[in-house]
């Protein structure tokens, strides 16, 4: 149905979770219990992301999706009082990216 109306062209039974009204229509069901959970979180990080670089602070959504996401980052970006653009020294970031070897990060 979504691809009949433009939509969701790179999406398959391959690389997503198809539902009837009341099924999961995957042969497999889904890969993780929490698999929803999990890509909700992507999209939000994801849709922060837009705001330019890395945001340290708290969020809380319910029942999010990208239109609701884009509505609260035009509604922070009206208010140039509600936040504040930081920059850190080498080394000082509160945000740790991890290297190829990761395991060794930890």
């Amino acid at each position: 149905m979504l691809q009949k109306q433009n939509l969701a062209l790179g999406a398959s039974i391959d690389n997503a979770i198809a539902l009837s009204d009341d099924d999961i229509l995957n042969e497999d069901g889904m890969r993780y219990h929490n698999e929803f959970v999990k890509h909700k979180i992507l999209d939000i990080v994801g849709d922060l992301f837009l705001l330019g670089g890395n945001v340290i602070g708290h969020y809380e959504g319910y029942k999010t999706g990208h239109m609701l996401n884009d509505q609260l980052l035009s509604a922070i970006l009206s208010q140039p009082n509600a936040f504040k653009i930081e920059t850190f020294e080498e080394g000082k970031s509160p945000i740790h990216y991890y290297s190829e070897d990761w395991q060794n990060d930890l």
